[in-house]
């Protein structure tokens, strides 16, 4: 057995120690052999569980035209999660139709196949978010799941129809295409017809979307809930959590339901959305959300953790719980979240804004100054 010596070690459900007492990759009470190691003036967290991790593209493509192979991209993606205290990440994967290849059921598919034979150091699944205005895209869900059900930690669907969610108006969803996807108005308007054309089906696609989760014993999200209704019809559906609600009403009823409610690291750090979302600060203080995730930018957590709770939107080891004990709760994985016995010793080093080491399941796979 060894335990670890530090400045502050945060155990989770608001207790602290200086020492932390891991055998086998699981922490454990206090044995007189213990093999003691002192790391200095560090605080020792949980390791950081990211539900929505949404930067794979940018490894896979450095540059627009510029293609990474896969497993190396997934070794970047993972690097990068370290450096930002993430231990499990679920790793998102978008199933749309007409879009980038980044976006597609075929590259869903190929990141699947590369995690079961590309070696990384913290523990990857995939979050499969899968578009509600096409057949096709359940259709998919449908195959990828049963291809690799212990790999699919996460389902969640999302309409992107201008008028909906994150895009209330039309003029807003084009200039966001028009930046992410490099398309013209010829492809926009094709986009937006299909869009519309397949509105009438979107209910029963969404209850196909659930009824895939439920079946394989996935944690279900809805994405972009922009109202009490949408909430409930999540609720109803079986969904356990609320990804980035786009109203206070929206983020209150999920809440009340029970519901995780997630906000955006960038958001939290920034002091505000970086388009026209809700303040992630405003949902914590109001007690609208307990998970904060990484979005489009690890590198966002801890640093945006530190900066709410230095504008006294809670304390920093309340805020810590949103990127551990919470998420984890949430996506049903009770092994970890916490550093208290019985759980993994997932952990992370901290020196102020800086992850300075990170153990995966008693391994340390990361170590800096």
């Amino acid at each position: 057995m060894t335990t670890y010596r530090a400045a502050r070690v945060h155990l989770g459900a608001g207790t602290d120690d200086t020492v932390l007492h891991v055998r086998d990759g699981v922490v454990v009470a206090s044995q007189p052999d213990d093999d003691v190691v002192d790391l200095g003036d560090v605080e020792l967290l949980p390791g950081f569980v990211d539900v929505h991790a949404d930067s794979l593209a940018r490894f896979e493509q450095p540059r627009p035209g510029v293609g990474v192979p896969l497993p190396h991209a997934l070794d970047a993606f993972a690097a990068d999660a370290l450096l930002a205290g993430v231990t499990t990440a679920f790793l998102c994967c978008s199933i749309e139709p007409d879009t980038v290849p980044t976006r597609s059921a075929e590259h869903a598919a190929a990141v699947l196949d590369a995690l079961a034979t590309t070696p990384l150091p913290i523990d990857v699944r995939v979050h499969l978010r899968v578009d509600v205005t096409d057949d096709g895209t359940v259709d998919a869900l449908e195959r990828l799941v049963a291809g690799a059900p212990a790999r699919v930690g996460l389902v969640s669907y999302m309409d992107h129809t201008p008028g909906r969610g994150q895009y209330p108006d039309e003029a807003g969803w084009r200039r966001a295409y028009r930046a992410l996807d490099r398309l013209g108005d010829d492809e926009l308007d094709a986009r937006l017809d299909r869009f519309r054309r397949g509105a009438a089906g979107v209910p029963g696609r969404r209850e196909r979307i659930a009824a895939v989760a439920r079946a394989a014993g996935v944690v279900l999200a809805a994405h972009d809930d922009d109202s009490a209704e949408a909430v409930q019809t999540a609720a109803r559906l079986g969904a356990g959590i609320s990804e980035f609600p786009v109203t206070s009403d929206a983020a209150e009823t999920a809440t009340t339901a029970g519901l995780g409610v997630v906000v955006g690291a960038p958001n939290l750090w920034r002091g505000g959305s970086h388009g026209s979302g809700p303040s992630a600060r405003s949902a914590l203080v109001a007690g609208h959300a307990d998970v904060v995730t990484s979005d489009y930018h690890l590198g966002s957590l801890l640093p945006g953790l530190r900066a709410a709770a230095a504008a006294g939107v809670a304390p920093f080891d309340d805020l810590v719980r949103t990127v551990t004990t919470a998420p984890a709760r949430h996506t049903g994985l009770d092994d970890r979240g916490s550093l208290t016995p019985g759980h993994r010793a997932d952990v992370v080093a901290i020196r102020g804004e800086r992850v300075v080491g990170v153990w995966v399941a008693g391994q340390q796979v990361l170590a800096r100054t």
